[in-house]
């Protein structure tokens, strides 16, 4: 089904404020070095999202073709929600007892070379159990 050049505008400008809307989320400063590197690893992934969607949008008015431009748009947006379902809560969640119990669990995986599973957002989605990072997610900070 042909997708309207009208929608995907529309859908583009919404992940750029969402996306700049997050960013006025992350505080600063951390005492915790860790999630001061997990902070600026999310604000460049949104940031580089946020020129993407910019340069879609002068394609879009251009005339290129609007299924096209909603791929790239649905693959920002793949992005953005990751940061918003696995950057944010960690960043808004800072507290030294979360940071002790972090750097326990980092020490634990590193030690035992296993994932440690945990569930997106909290619950199972699709009935999957993640492991976090996930082993390519871009979200990794070493």
């Amino acid at each position: 089904m042909p997708v309207s050049a009208g929608y995907v505008d529309a859908v583009i400008a919404e992940q750029i404020a969402k996306s700049r809307a997050m960013v006025r989320l992350m505080p600063y400063p951390f005492k915790i070095r860790a999630l001061e590197e997990l902070a600026d690893r999310c604000k460049s992934v949104l940031f580089d999202n946020i020129e993407v969607l910019e340069s879609l949008h002068v394609d879009l008015q251009r005339g290129r073709d609007a299924q096209s431009v909603m791929h790239r748009v649905g693959m920002c947006a793949a992005h953005i929600t990751a940061i918003e379902e696995h950057g944010l809560p960690p960043l808004q969640y800072r507290t030294r007892e979360a940071a002790v119990i972090n750097d326990v669990l980092r020490g634990l995986h590193h030690e035992m070379a296993l994932p440690i599973p945990c569930l997106a957002g909290g619950r199972r989605v699709r009935g999957h159990t993640y492991t976090w990072p996930p082993r390519d997610s871009f979200l990794r900070t070493h």
